[in-house]
């Protein structure tokens, strides 16, 4: 496969959209996503090109002040095109990466990246007692009615 497959990627983008677009059917009719369909061929294109020639520039995040928080959102468009890239980038993630990185896994990589030390430690030293000793098992062993009681109001 050609890295910068314009073809390829320019049906990522379509199945995206069609994807987003059918959940937000409804929205109001001044949303941005019937404006983006109207113009699906020209946008996409011009990004696509954009992206493989390198002039890609995606616009100003839409930042939306909550009373508790604070949320940086991407336009729809540039949402679209970082996920095209992120699909033609993706594939070379185990040549470019250590093997050793935890997100190369996806979300479990974590998870998997210490069951692998683990095992690896269990066939080379073969101890006689495993110690399991993270944060989550540590706070689950404390008594939290106790704790309550002994700590002053």
């Amino acid at each position: 496969m050609n890295c910068w497959d314009l073809t390829s990627m320019l049906d990522i983008g379509r199945k995206l959209f069609a994807k987003i677009h059918k959940h937000k059917y409804q929205a109001h009719h001044n949303h941005d996503i019937h404006f983006l369909a109207r113009e699906l061929g020209d946008w996409l294109v011009e990004g696509v090109h954009g992206l493989i020639d390198g002039s890609y520039t995606p616009r100003f995040l839409k930042r939306c002040y909550f009373p508790d928080e604070m949320i940086d959102q991407l336009h729809l468009s540039d949402r679209i095109l970082q996920h095209v890239l992120l699909h033609q980038v993706k594939p070379t993630f185990p040549f470019v990466m250590n093997p050793n990185c935890y997100h190369l896994h996806g979300p479990s990589g974590v998870k998997h990246a210490t069951t692998e030390q683990v095992k690896k430690a269990l066939e080379a030293m073969r101890p006689k007692y495993l110690i399991r000793a993270d944060i989550k098992s540590y706070y689950k062993s404390i008594s939290h009615r106790r704790n309550l009681w002994i700590t002053p109001q």
